[in-house]
């Protein structure tokens, strides 16, 4: 696994953990979140074993997707953006 990969790993665990910090607004929401983190998680671990099983490289990212740094809209409607 690269070192980006076990970045993004450790971001969706970021994100799970801040999930948990919010108030509850419905049942369901803890599990649903909970199996598109994991779902996640499994995109990613597989990566390493189809690099290795196709004998592919990864190829570089998509032109004006920045590897180091995403930007995501503010909450609540905000027009601005954050860096994460």
């Amino acid at each position: 696994m690269t070192e980006d990969e076990k970045n993004v790993v450790s971001l969706l665990a970021q994100a799970w953990n801040a999930f948990l910090k919010l108030p509850v607004d419905h049942p369901d929401d803890l599990h649903e979140f909970r199996r598109v983190i994991h779902r996640a998680q499994e995109k990613v671990a597989a990566r390493p074993a189809f690099r290795e099983l196709t004998g592919r490289q990864s190829t570089p990212p998509l032109p004006g997707w920045p590897l180091k740094s995403q930007t995501v809209p503010l909450q609540n409607g905000d027009r601005g953006a954050k860096e994460v």
